[in-house]
């Protein structure tokens, strides 16, 4: 199974937990196609994107959730990308029958997702997601969810160990 973890942070370079999370892989175990490489003079290159997509059996989606939400970067990507008559409709399904995962990250701790507290889950927050991977009759596989400790400032060490894990299982 060929797995591609397609890479939204706008600032990787500056990224602790997205970084943590990908060293559960060693080289060539997966493709890691960073998003914000890939974004060129403000736009995609849509026919090269979706060959890469197609090219693979499974893929992940990684990102940090800000504000409830995939960051721009993942939005006009899925926008531009996940095209009419290529992915859906027109006789596009392209994605039929692919496997979708969602990874991301949260700058709180991932206890603080639930009704007590937030009024609402990460399940909940990443279902446009789960939407969108449905509606190009992809198949969902799993969700990880990488949070900080109480101080907000880095990830609890058991926490990234277990969200290492959950990725390795649902990637390979």
């Amino acid at each position: 199974m060929k797995t591609l973890i397609v890479l939204a942070h706008p600032n990787y370079g500056a990224s602790v937990s997205n970084k943590a999370l990908l060293e559960a892989f060693k080289e060539g175990e997966v493709i890691v196609h960073d998003l914000g490489a890939a974004f060129k003079d403000g736009k995609f290159d849509v026919a090269a994107e979706q060959k890469l997509l197609e090219a693979h059996d499974r893929v992940i989606f990684q990102y940090p959730t800000y504000w409830f939400n995939v960051p721009t970067l993942l939005k006009q990507y899925l926008d531009e990308v996940f095209a009419h008559g290529w992915a859906y409709g027109g006789g596009g399904e392209a994605l039929k029958g692919k496997e979708f995962a969602v990874v991301t990250t949260v700058g709180q701790p991932v206890t603080n997702y639930c009704k007590e507290i937030l009024g609402f889950t990460i399940e909940e927050i990443v279902l446009p997601m789960k939407a969108t991977i449905s509606y190009v009759k992809g198949k969902f596989i799993g969700l990880v969810c990488l949070g900080r400790d109480k101080t907000l400032q880095a990830f609890i060490p058991d926490e990234l160990s277990r969200a290492k894990e959950a990725y390795r299982r649902l990637a390979l």
